[in-house]
């Protein structure tokens, strides 16, 4: 497998990441239970450390893409559109 192609799927991995977050947090705020928190947590956990490694191993590698690097600040748009409006639902309701 082509080392771009890794890379790449990592900064695609963020957004399904972040969305199961969203899902899992929605849930526990609705029915309760650290398994669903602890699952959340983790969720938002992976979802931001794609950020770190798709970067890390891009530069590792030396496969920097135009595809990642338009993808990448895409991504980390989505994160932080889905993020920090629930994050503040979270926190107000």
């Amino acid at each position: 497998m082509k080392r771009s192609f890794i890379v790449n799927l990592i900064t695609f991995a963020r957004v399904p990441l972040i969305f199961a977050w969203l899902g899992f947090a929605v849930a526990q705020e609705y029915l309760g239970g650290w398994p669903l928190a602890v699952t959340a947590c983790a969720m938002m956990l992976l979802s931001g450390l794609t950020d770190l490694w798709d970067g890390m191993l891009a530069r590792k590698w030396n496969c920097v893409s135009t595809l990642g690097k338009m993808a990448d600040p895409l991504m980390d748009k989505v994160f932080y559109i889905v993020a920090f409006p629930a994050l503040t639902w979270q926190v107000l309701h």
